[in-house]
């Protein structure tokens, strides 16, 4: 028998979703993760091969919106 058993694998994806349909903002994460913490695209944040901090304020980021409405960030 050649298959790999991966019980715990095969129960996820059992009741998981599989997109076939997808898009993202960046070929590399730390573009990609700006993009989905702020909501900005990289280009807006400054993310790019020479840059080593996002051109935006915590206050834009995820983390400061829910700050801002009161939830616990730390």
């Amino acid at each position: 028998d050649t298959e790999t058993e991966t019980p715990v694998l095969d129960d996820i994806a059992d009741d998981g979703i599989l997109y076939t349909n997808v898009r993202s903002t960046a070929s590399w994460t730390l573009p990609e993760m700006a993009s989905i913490f702020t909501g900005e695209l990289p280009s807006e944040v400054g993310t790019h091969i020479r840059s080593r901090y996002l051109k935006t304020g915590p206050e834009q980021t995820l983390a400061g919106r829910l700050k801002t409405a009161g939830y616990s960030t730390l």
